[in-house]
This record gives C-alpha cells, sequence and structure tokens, in this order.
C-alpha cells in the first residue's frame, strides 16, 4: 500500500513540477502594468492589495541602481 501512495505521490509531484514550466511566458500588451510582487510572479496591478509603486526604466537609469 505504501508503494502505492509513494509512486501516486511521485507522479502528482512531477506532474505539477512540469506544468510550471510548461506555460508560457505572457506579458501585458493590453498596455495593462504588471507587478512583479516579492514572490516573483507577475500579477495585474489590479489584483494587488497592497500599496504599488512603479518603477520605469528612466528612473532605473536615473538613480544608477546596482539591483532593485
Amino acid at each position: 500500500m505504501t508503494i502505492t501512495k509513494n509512486t501516486l505521490l511521485a507522479v502528482v509531484s512531477s506532474v505539477t513540477a512540469f506544468s510550471g514550466w510548461a506555460q508560457d511566458n505572457t506579458t501585458a500588451t493590453n498596455g495593462d502594468n504588471l507587478v512583479v510582487t516579492a514572490n516573483r510572479f507577475p500579477q495585474p496591478v489590479s489584483s494587488v492589495l497592497a500599496p504599488t509603486s512603479i518603477v520605469t526604466r528612466n528612473d532605473i537609469d536615473r538613480w544608477q541602481a546596482k539591483s532593485l
């Protein structure tokens, strides 16, 4: 019985891991801004509950930031 559970657990784990890699890379093409949160997943600004600040490429260049 434990071999069946272990096999099932391994199959489910591998399916969920590979489905994350299989997702296509989507970008905001309709003009909506995306927020990259602390967990590094892009989200539409409308779905983020925390206060947000938009940092543009020009801001980063002007600040001469080495990291964000």
